[in-house]
């Protein structure tokens, strides 16, 4: 999937959407709603490896990664850390 796809895909629009209006939501619940392979996707990460251990460990994701996620979600960087802070357990 190219970036060009990633960005329209009405997944990635979902995310956003239930991001920023339900505030109390967690990455377990998103990928519940997303599929992994489509946020690894537009993040810029391998699907298996996300798939099989970061998506299971938020605590593990670098800065840079955190960037990339906002920047594919097109959301500030604050909605992003309290996304993961609210993730991990």
């Amino acid at each position: 999937m190219d970036d060009e796809n990633v960005e329209q895909d009405h997944r990635i629009r979902l995310a956003r959407e239930l991001i920023l209006r339900k505030k109390d939501i967690t990455l377990q619940q998103l990928f519940k709603l997303v599929p992994r392979k489509i946020i690894a996707q537009a993040i810029g990460m391998n699907v298996v490896s996300f798939t099989n251990n970061r998506s299971k460990y938020p605590e593990l994701f670098r800065l840079k990664e955190l960037i990339l996620f906002a920047e594919a979600f097109d959301l500030s960087l604050c909605v992003v850390a309290d996304l993961f802070a609210r993730s991990i357990d």
